[in-house]
């Protein structure tokens, strides 16, 4: 088998995929958010929800799979779903308890060579930033920026 048709199931599970979770983590005022691997620009907590699971399940994984940071449903706030990349956002919330240092996160996922704009693998975030929550245009993309304020104005 060619490498590029061990691949195919994987592209086109992306290409069918239109569903999306996240969670946003604060910390009072701030909101911890990762920077990618290759490209180098800040992100919130998100990804494909893959088949079988509900928007909750994807979420959690995600969170795991870009942060180290394991949690379970009952402790997120759903905070509603948005338009974002022509998909459905499934957005929830953590609110930490107490400070942590953005050092003690780590992703476990890594982008294979294979896709790779480089050819090598590489983690799918390689830092992790805690931002006043007034600053994240300054981070993230202003469409997801909106989607975010959006999202913290449902924060019970």
């Amino acid at each position: 088998m060619k490498i590029e048709e061990s691949l195919k199931p994987y592209f086109d599970f992306l290409a069918s995929t239109n569903k999306k979770a996240g969670v946003l983590i604060t910390y009072k005022t701030m909101m911890l958010v990762g920077q990618a691997g290759y490209y180098g620009n800040y992100d919130i907590f998100k990804g494909s929800i893959n088949k079988g699971e509900t928007p909750i399940q994807g979420a959690l994984r995600e969170l795991y799979e870009e942060s180290g940071l394991k949690l379970v449903p009952e402790v997120l706030s759903y905070l509603g779903k948005y338009e974002y990349e022509r998909k459905v956002l499934h957005l929830y919330h953590y609110e930490l308890s107490r400070f942590i240092n953005s050092d003690v996160f780590h992703c476990k996922s890594m982008v294979p060579a294979l896709i790779s704009p480089t050819g090598k693998a590489y983690p799918e975030m390689v830092h992790f930033k805690w931002i006043p929550i007034p600053k994240l245009t300054t981070y993230l993309n202003l469409k997801l920026s909106n989607i975010v304020y959006a999202a913290i104005d449902k924060i019970p």
